[in-house]
């Protein structure tokens, strides 16, 4: 991540927003007002209801708010913000949304997708119903 945001801010780039792939509530205002939150702020973050976040953006590299003793946590967004407040950085926090990390987030999606709440994802709803629901219903926690 912080390779992704530093070259692309040495490329030229005033500001860089990093998202997670396994978001599916994002939307494309998602990112617009991330930009935007930039014109006013050091940095954005939107957390996920694990602990991590989904969403990073700056306009400069800051190295200091890298340095999390352990990824993967329940403790990664404070942790991150804790970075940010010792550094005196002015932040934006988005709203959280969850990823899709295990059988039960996969679920949860399936579900939210089926009640319309997502998105209108006809071919994800699909798959899920056709290839994946009898597996997950029979799978561990992690796939």
């Amino acid at each position: 991540m912080k390779n992704a945001i530093g070259i692309t801010l040495r490329m030229g780039y005033e500001k860089a927003v990093l998202i997670g792939t396994d978001i599916p509530q994002i939307h494309p205002e998602t990112l617009k007002n991330a930009f935007e939150n930039l014109n006013e702020k050091d940095i954005v973050i939107h957390p996920t209801f694990d602990g991590g976040y989904y969403l990073i953006g700056m306009k400069k590299e800051y190295d200091s708010i890298w340095k999390i003793e352990r990824y993967g946590t329940n403790t990664v967004i404070y942790d991150t913000l804790q970075h940010m407040k010792n550094e005196k950085l002015s932040t934006a926090v988005g709203q959280m949304y969850y990823d899709v990390d295990d059988k039960n987030d996969l679920m949860h999606l399936y579900e939210d997708i089926k009640k319309g709440s997502v998105c209108n994802c006809p071919v994800t709803i699909e798959y899920l119903e056709n290839e994946l629901k009898n597996r997950l219903e029979s799978c561990n926690d992690e796939f």
